[in-house]
């Protein structure tokens, strides 16, 4: 169980928590929330103050994006702060988890970014072991996906992209479209750590690219018509059998229009160019809502069993833990618990140890 601090700086005023019994989540569905955004910050506060959880959540946004109030990133870590606070070790399967995990995600780009009214410098690490927890704790898809790309990039942490592809395979069985769309444009294009496996990761992409929301398939769309230029009619006959395989497998309603469809291809640009992790759409304040979710995936190709299994993960001699009053230990853990073991996660042995999440 992962304790965190109850403060965030010193010079800063301690957070009043509301008691756990007053708080609650008006919200059958993550996917509510947004309406929130409609809402006069007049009800907000009333609902905040008689400890309303969606409504707090709600408010440190509008705080932190300056939406119809004065902007101060200073007031909207004391909402985020408040909630994990309360709410840190509350688990994966309370109705509440979206919008913890989304308070955790927030609280993450604001120690990323630091913040001047409030004497917090940037601290990456710090940040990084914030989404850590959303991502492995609370289960939370669109902190998998966040937590992916800050390891693919280095952002706070050793890069690894095998560690990354497994966050993403947790998050694709979701059915969180970003997510299949970065692990198949990483299949499709192989990278350290990870083999070329083009038929699945076409596959992924295809799917993926049917589950984005219009946002997503800005950057969806372009690496998967991409990818889908330069195949090779075998390649795309596989991505048809996985796609097959992975409907017949998670039992989604088949449908023509998911099958890719061979296009020409240009043999002169046929080699993969992968594509950054930066041109990849990082979490922005709009997007850190309740993540939307698609058709899933069960992740039974044999590169993707293979992939679920990892000489990765911590022993329960060295799970990381946040201090309580201080954060360095905590981060430090996580971060050692990559490091330490970033030689093995390139190779190809399997293991019957799983990463901390991947199955949830």
């Amino acid at each position: 169980m992962v304790a965190l601090q109850t403060g965030m700086q010193p010079k800063r005023a301690a957070v009043k928590s509301v008691p756990a019994s007053a708080s609650f989540a008006p919200f059958q569905a993550a996917q509510a929330a947004p309406a929130l955004h409609e809402t006069k910050y007049g009800d907000l506060a009333a609902a905040a103050d008689r400890g309303d959880l969606a409504a707090r959540l709600e408010l440190g946004r509008r705080f932190a994006s300056g939406n119809g109030v004065k902007k101060s990133e200073g007031r909207a870590a004391d909402y985020f702060q408040g909630i994990i606070a309360e709410f840190g070790e509350t688990g994966s399967r309370d109705v509440r988890a979206p919008l913890i995990a989304s308070a955790f995600l927030q609280m993450a780009r604001l120690y990323k970014q630091g913040i001047g009214e409030a004497d917090m410098d940037p601290d990456p690490a710090y940040a990084f072991s914030l989404v850590h927890h959303a991502a492995s704790y609370l289960a939370d898809p669109a902190a998998q996906f966040e937590l992916a790309r800050l390891l693919m990039e280095g952002e706070g942490v050793t890069k690894n992209t095998r560690a990354a592809a497994q966050w993403l395979l947790s998050a694709s069985r979701k059915g969180y479209a970003p997510a299949q769309a970065m692990l198949g444009e990483i299949l499709w294009t192989g990278r350290d750590g990870v083999k070329r496996v083009p038929g699945d990761g076409l596959g992924l992409l295809a799917i993926a690219h049917r589950n984005a929301s219009n946002e997503d398939k800005a950057w969806v769309g372009p690496i998967f018509e991409k990818a889908r230029a330069e195949a090779a009619p075998s390649e795309i006959l596989e991505a048809n059998a996985f796609i097959v395989q992975e409907a017949s497998a998670a039992r989604f309603p088949m449908s023509s229009d998911i099958l890719i469809n061979g296009g020409i291809r240009n043999e002169a640009s046929a080699a993969t160019v992968p594509v950054a992790p930066s041109a990849i759409a990082p979490l922005t304040q709009g997007s850190l809502a309740a993540p939307l979710v698609g058709t899933p995936i069960m992740g039974t190709s044999k590169a993707l069993t293979e992939l679920d299994a990892t000489p990765m993960s911590a022993t329960e001699a060295i799970t990381p833990h946040f201090g309580v009053d201080s954060k360095e230990g905590g981060s430090a853990g996580i971060i050692e618990m990559y490091r330490a073991r970033m030689t093995d996660a390139r190779s190809d042995l399997s293991s019957n140890t799983k990463f901390a999440g991947v199955d949830e």
